[in-house]
């Protein structure tokens, strides 16, 4: 379930920022700052995207206005990986 909640920051945070945010670079840094991606529980996401998200951010000139950023967070805490997001329910694979 865990590897859900890091698909669902990648697109939310992508939809965001209005470009594809780089996946294995992103799975990289969050690995790098001690996380494990694929078995992330809803704290563990939340403590990615509070910190070492900011850093894999800024290194890349992408930029979140304060709102933006704390509306990500509200939504990875608030994801529950037990339900079909709209594109499965839709039988939309994601790329």
């Amino acid at each position: 379930m865990g590897r859900r909640r890091f698909d669902y920051l990648v697109i939310e945070l992508s939809v965001m920022l209005g470009i594809r945010v780089p996946r294995y670079e992103l799975w990289l840094a969050a690995q790098e700052a001690g996380a494990a991606p694929e078995a992330w529980g809803r704290l563990e996401a939340l403590q990615f995207c509070q910190g070492p998200l900011r850093r894999f951010l800024h290194e890349r000139d992408m930029h979140l206005h304060r709102r933006e950023f704390l509306r990500l967070c509200r939504r990875v805490s608030r994801f529950d990986p037990s339900q079909p997001t709209p594109e499965e329910r839709l039988g939309f694979e994601s790329a």
